[in-house]
């Protein structure tokens, strides 16, 4: 609270953001404990199928993260309405997708293995989820070069854009393996590294717009005065 405050962020602004990146924080922190439970298996999504130890507890943080994720897109759209909607109706509605449907032990994906519809699905939505966060982040890092948000975005992009591909790479030719695995934690690492940071910083642009008004309407007041005056 008191960082947001020394950058000019103050009262509910300051309780939204604390708010967004703590459901964040706390979803991400669940997801991680009940990955370690099942003892860091090849997919995590490997921790919330029905033999898993931390099933409830990973789908329950993903479900937090989802909801972070909308609240972030309420705030986001007041810079940009664009990645707000993909936050909204793309990253969001998928994350959730993906914890009510999960895989079966193992997660068996063609080509590699026989599968299930149920599978597929799961898979589907948990791609889409981060592919449209990896299209946000591009998204702000383009189109905000000189917001704080925009910074966020681009010291994120590289590393989200790079692991991500890596990533589906990965999962095309060598299936289920523990460098899938590996490439994959680091994807979700980096995604929700930049969530949580990004769910603070936005705040800093929020109050940066709040100040320079005000000066602007000061300024056009004593200009009205001194046009009264003569």
């Amino acid at each position: 609270m008191q960082v947001l405050r020394a950058a000019g962020v103050t009262g509910t602004a300051a309780a939204s953001a604390l708010a967004r990146a703590a459901i964040i924080a706390v979803g991400f922190g669940a997801m991680v404990l009940a990955d370690v439970r099942m003892g860091f298996p090849v997919f995590v999504s490997e921790s919330a199928t029905r033999v898993a130890p931390g099933a409830v507890q990973f789908r329950a943080g993903l479900w937090a993260v989802t909801v972070g994720i909308l609240l972030l897109s309420f705030a986001v759209r007041r810079s940009d309405a664009l990645a707000a909607m993909v936050l909204a109706f793309l990253a969001a509605p998928a994350a959730f997708t993906s914890g009510l449907i999960t895989c079966t032990p193992g997660c068996p994906l063609p080509p590699y293995s026989a599968t299930t519809n149920g599978n597929l699905l799961h898979a589907g939505a948990s791609i889409v989820s981060l592919a449209a966060l990896g299209l946000t982040i591009m998204l702000i890092s383009f189109r905000q070069p000189t917001t704080v948000l925009g910074q966020v975005a681009r010291l994120a992009q590289p590393y989200a854009v790079l692991l991500l591909s890596a990533t589906a790479v990965a999962l095309v030719v060598l299936g289920h393996q523990p460098l899938t695995g590996v490439l994959e934690r680091a994807s979700l690492a980096v995604v929700f590294g930049w969530l949580l940071v990004t769910s603070i910083a936005i705040e800093r642009d929020t109050a940066r717009e709040a100040t320079r008004w005000p000066t602007v309407g000061t300024d056009m007041r004593h200009v009205s005065c001194e046009n009264q005056a003569r």
